[in-house]
């Protein structure tokens, strides 16, 4: 039997949790997820690199975090946001004097790329908005403690079976490599722990993706759209 083919989408990003959150979408949809991971990036680096996928064509998403928007290292240049307010057609100063979490409301047509900015502040206050927690009670508080609140959350989670023994899989190689790197040489230690923090993400990932499938089942997000503009954004990604 034929595979049905899929429509496909762009995703350029940066945060481990925010790829976790796409996979999950993708799961549940019939949209193939092409996914640019921009770690430890910044707005300026995210959008400009969307707008460079923009050129091959299809559908192009930056998501990324409020935050960026504090942080003069991280901030979308002048130069960027003139490209991007050309390729949407508008006027850059108009565009440069919104906040980044209204940025996409300037972009009435949803040209290429699609800004989907997390907020409050964080990816971490996006998924407590989705939660039930009142936007007003998470503005002003830091990514830190957004991320200690929702990770309250996650510890709440109820693990399977299967999840335990994926774990426990991992904890031994973790072991393994704990005990080898007590005889490396130095690169050799720099290789294990990278193998060590790899293990770590694993495990983060298997808990955010149980936490995600218990607490926030598709209908549930998609019950949010016309509440929170972010989620619309994501679930109209994947034609969900």
């Amino acid at each position: 039997m034929r595979k049905e083919r899929k429509n496909s989408v762009w995703v350029v990003y940066e945060g481990y949790e925010e790829g976790y959150l796409l996979e999950y979408l993708e799961a549940n949809s019939k949209v193939k997820l092409n996914r640019k991971f921009c770690s430890g990036s910044t707005a300026e680096f995210i959008v400009m690199t969307a707008m460079q996928y923009s050129d091959r064509g299809g559908t192009v998403y930056a998501f990324f975090d409020e935050d960026f928007e504090q942080l003069p290292h991280a901030q979308i240049t002048d130069e960027t946001f003139k490209s991007l307010a050309n390729r949407w057609g508008l006027k850059v100063a108009d565009l440069k004097k919104q906040p980044y979490k209204q940025l996409q409301n300037q972009n009435a047509y949803n040209r290429n790329p699609i800004l989907v900015v997390s907020n409050p502040s964080s990816l971490e206050g996006l998924i407590l908005q989705m939660h039930g927690k009142p936007r007003e009670s998470l503005e002003g508080l830091t990514t830190t403690q957004l991320k200690n609140s929702l990770d309250n959350l996650i510890d709440k989670c109820v693990l399977t079976e299967e999840d335990m023994g994926k774990m426990r899989l991992i904890d031994k190689k973790i072991i393994k490599y704990e005990h080898e790197m007590q005889h490396a040489s130095s690169p050799g230690k720099k290789y294990l722990q990278s193998r060590i923090a790899e293990g770590d993400r694993e495990k983060s990932k298997i808990k955010f993706l149980r936490f995600l499938q218990q607490t926030l089942p598709i209908d549930k997000i998609a019950s949010m759209r016309t509440d929170i503009s972010e989620i619309n954004l994501l679930l109209n990604a994947f034609h969900i």
